[in-house]
């Protein structure tokens, strides 16, 4: 009986093993696959000369806004979190981010990023709060970026190709829906009437969890000047993300109107984070090569810009944060909360 019972136990087991693998497989599929169409498009040989005449100079503009995009994104959770009670230094935070970025890198969509920097903080505060900072996070990012998209869509429709401005019209919608989420999920009332739609919850413990966490949430209404002020600051920080993509072009010698950029890099930061490879490889680089043929420059060089913005992301974060996770362990920096 024993034995009948434990073989649909480990089919249910393996089910998700399964899926995981079959996700890992289509994802490293379309990586080669776009990887093999960019080689197949682009002369190498001219990407080599495009990087080998790389300015120092601008590289290393590149590098410090690098640092400081991280150091600000770290920035903006400690604000969230102190105006919940949980306090935790910019470099404690910092630090979580350095680190988080590595294991992000092998979870889809970074997930795995949220989870590390939770896991280590459950001891600062309830995971239900910190779950909730990290989904505002997420929420208001997106909120932004298509916001910001839109309204600079009489500019990108001028160097996107015939069509393609439908992509940017969409990008505003959903930062539209993402901010009116953002907004109808504070709302308590809104809430529990959708929670009573959905037919399967009702008083299982899956919906006492998500009762839990929901609460934690909306706590968040009691305090619009942190959440201003955290828009505030993912606006800031897009548009640092904007100068970054622009100081890595002028290092390649790619002269392009910093208002290009400006235009088109909050689309072209939204595609990328489309779960289809492991962290964009092939998507980025496509894209930057697409974008920068629609105003007169080479694949060699669009793929070129896209190079350096990897060499940045391993010099400027994988590295460092590899460092910080060898030299002291997370849990041990962070310490036990006082009574």
């Amino acid at each position: 009986m024993s034995d009948q019972t434990s073989i649909p136990t480990e089919r249910a087991r393996g089910t998700p093993v399964r899926r995981r693998w079959l996700s890992f497989a289509a994802r490293l599929i379309v990586c080669a696959g776009l990887v093999a169409l960019l080689c197949w498009w682009t002369d190498l040989r001219e990407v080599g000369r495009v990087l080998a005449s790389t300015d120092t100079r601008w590289f290393g503009l590149t590098c410090a806004i690098a640092l400081f995009d991280r150091t600000l994104m770290a920035y903006k959770w400690t604000r969230l979190l102190a105006c919940r009670g949980i306090h935790v230094t910019l470099w404690e935070a910092t630090r979580l981010y350095f680190i988080g970025h590595i294991i992000g890198t092998f979870t889809p969509g970074a997930i795995g990023a949220d989870a590390y920097r939770v896991a280590v903080l459950n001891q600062r505060g309830p995971t239900s709060v910190l779950l909730s900072t990290v989904l505002l996070e997420r929420l208001i990012g997106v909120a932004v970026v298509g916001i910001v998209a839109g309204l600079m869509l009489p500019v990108s429709a001028r160097y996107l190709a015939e069509g393609a401005t439908a992509v940017v019209w969409t990008t505003l919608v959903v930062g539209v829906v993402g901010a009116g989420c953002v907004v109808a999920s504070l709302h308590p009332p809104t809430v529990e009437a959708l929670g009573r739609r959905v037919p399967f919850l009702g008083r299982t413990r899956l919906a006492q969890k998500l009762r839990d966490f929901y609460g934690a949430y909306a706590e968040f209404r009691a305090y619009p000047g942190a959440l201003f002020s955290f828009t505030l600051l993912t606006v800031l920080e897009l548009y640092t993300l904007i100068a970054l993509n622009y100081c890595a072009a002028r290092s390649v010698g790619v002269d392009v109107s910093f208002t290009y950029f400006l235009a088109v890099m909050p689309l072209l930061h939204v595609l990328v984070r489309l779960p289809v490879s492991f962290q964009g490889v092939g998507v980025q680089e496509g894209l930057f090569a697409y974008f920068l043929v629609a105003v007169g420059f080479s694949a060699a060089q669009g793929l070129s810009v896209s190079l350096v913005h990897r060499a940045l992301e391993v010099v400027c974060v994988m590295l460092p944060g590899a460092l910080l996770l060898w030299l002291v362990p997370a849990r041990a920096s962070l310490g036990k909360v006082k009574a």
